[in-house]
């Protein structure tokens, strides 16, 4: 925002490209894992798609009831998916393929759909979805509510791929992609471009299939190698605590198609970031960031002090130099634009909000602690 505005900076070979989109305050942001596209929403409830490298960009897609915060790309960069809200309840899964600029409603629009994520092999797409409605009595009162109603899903891409669950046979492992060939040596080839990944639209609402585990709560899902997906399972937890449980944090597990059931990875996660090709991620905890394999579970033994073993970063080696006074003239612009951005009604209920800020703007540079800044 070093113009007054947030715009996408694109960095090559050590120098910087302002790209002069009106991309609006940033939610969410995605690059695609190949090719030069990315995929923003903001607080307008767009979801925008641009290529850094011709400039040109459009609007893919716009909600008017909430915003978009969950974005995902297909391993050939070729289709986007993300979670679009179809009313002030309810929010659905979408497919935008760049080629035509369309987007299509691959879920129905009845229910909570969140977390979209492609398998690396372009087979099935994964999304949570809060759809299992058995509804649990209170213990205090005579009352019924749900507090497990999530599930993971997945949807067939292809019409004619293989039954992932209720028709599989147990220990069935689906099939890699035709045109995924190993080098002359047996061995995959890591920087190989993707399969183009199929995609039929016709009936595809109809190809969704929960997975074999119980209703609960989840908070992401991403597709890892070796026909393998992850998740976290979150904890119910009260609201004062009182309980026990006093974190929301969940537990990482792991899914294995060969088995057709979930195992522990981690028993503390709060989020997790999975690189393109689902070997590897990072998981959060708390404070602390872990790197380990996306498609096992960590060897045990290696401790909690930051190693190459043990996957844990040692944070304490971030170093940030940092200008108050700078800080201070971002800090005073970004309030006033989140508030011209977020206010209830367009013209400010009437107030010239440029004139207020040429009005406050001059008191910077009488500003010597934060907290004057704040008066």
């Amino acid at each position: 925002d070093a113009s007054g505005e947030e715009r996408l900076e694109v960095f090559r070979d050590g120098k910087a490209t302002t790209l002069p989109w009106d991309i609006g305050r940033v939610v969410a942001m995605a690059a695609a894992p190949r090719g030069t596209l990315v995929a923003i929403s903001n607080h307008r409830n767009e979801v925008i798609v641009g290529d850094v490298d011709t400039g040109v960009m459009h609007v893919a897609d716009r909600s008017d009831y909430m915003r978009t915060e969950d974005l995902a790309w297909s391993p050939d960069g070729a289709w986007l998916a993300y979670q679009s809200w179809t009313s002030a309840r309810h929010c659905a899964i979408k497919l935008h393929e760049v080629a035509t600029k369309t987007s299509t409603l691959v879920t129905q629009p009845d229910f909570r759909d969140y977390s979209p994520a492609f398998d690396p092999a372009g087979k099935y797409l994964y999304f949570l979805s809060v759809r299992t409605f058995d509804p649990v009595y209170d213990s205090v009162q005579f009352e019924l509510s749900f507090p497990r109603a999530a599930r993971p899903y997945l949807i067939a891409l292809q019409a004619d791929g293989p039954p992932p669950f209720d028709a599989a046979p147990r220990g069935f492992v689906p099939t890699e992609p035709a045109d995924d060939k190993g080098d002359k040596d047996g061995k995959k080839d890591k920087d190989a471009a993707p399969a183009v990944t199929r995609v039929d639209l016709s009936g595809i609402a109809a190809r969704v299939a929960p997975f074999p585990v119980h209703e609960s709560r989840y908070g992401q899902i991403a597709g890892v190698a070796d026909n393998k997906v992850v998740w976290t399972h979150q904890t119910v937890v009260g609201a004062h605590g009182r309980g026990g449980h006093k974190e929301a944090a969940g537990r990482l597990e792991l899914f294995d198609f060969a088995t057709l059931r979930p195992e522990t990875m981690l028993e503390k996660v709060d989020r997790f970031v999975v690189n393109a090709s689902g070997t590897a991620m990072v998981v959060q905890d708390g404070k602390k960031l872990r790197a380990i394999a996306a498609d096992r579970k960590p060897e045990e033994g290696g401790g909690d002090a930051p190693s190459r073993k043990s996957g844990w970063i040692d944070l304490g080696r971030v170093r940030v130099s940092v200008s108050p006074r700078s800080e201070w003239k971002q800090m005073f612009r970004e309030c006033w634009r989140m508030q011209r951005d977020h206010f209830w009604t367009a013209d400010m209920s009437g107030i010239d909000w440029n004139v207020v800020y040429d009005r406050y703007a001059p008191l910077l540079e009488r500003v010597s602690t934060r907290g004057e800044l704040s008066d």
